[in-house]
């Protein structure tokens, strides 16, 4: 009967470390995966990172664009003031001319 019983707690013996094994297995490959994740998440963060760089540098680009335009749109109005003056003075010379021909 000794035998038998140490032959059964061999036994168990063996299925317990097996079954430890399977378990160690298990976490190993779960360690694994969580840390391929966690390798995809930080490279995901770094390229969204990125793009969000390359938005805000984009953004900064557009504003400086539009300022320009406004600059450029401010002095393109007062050369149209100028230039009509000029015409109207024009103008007003020309009909002081026409009336002294006239008279």
């Amino acid at each position: 009967q000794t035998l038998d019983t140490t032959n059964r707690a061999r036994a168990h013996s063996t299925v317990d470390k097996q079954a430890l094994r399977e378990q160690r297995e298990e976490l190993e490959r779960g360690l694994e995966l969580a840390q391929r994740q966690s390798a995809d998440g930080d490279a995901e963060n770094v390229a969204l990172k990125a793009r969000a760089e390359e938005f805000e540098h984009g953004l900064q680009q557009a504003q400086r664009q539009k300022s320009d335009a406004q600059a450029e749109s401010v002095a393109l109005k007062a050369r149209l003031e100028e230039l009509g003056k000029a015409l109207a003075s024009t103008q007003r010379v020309q009909e002081e001319e026409n009336k002294h021909k006239d008279a």
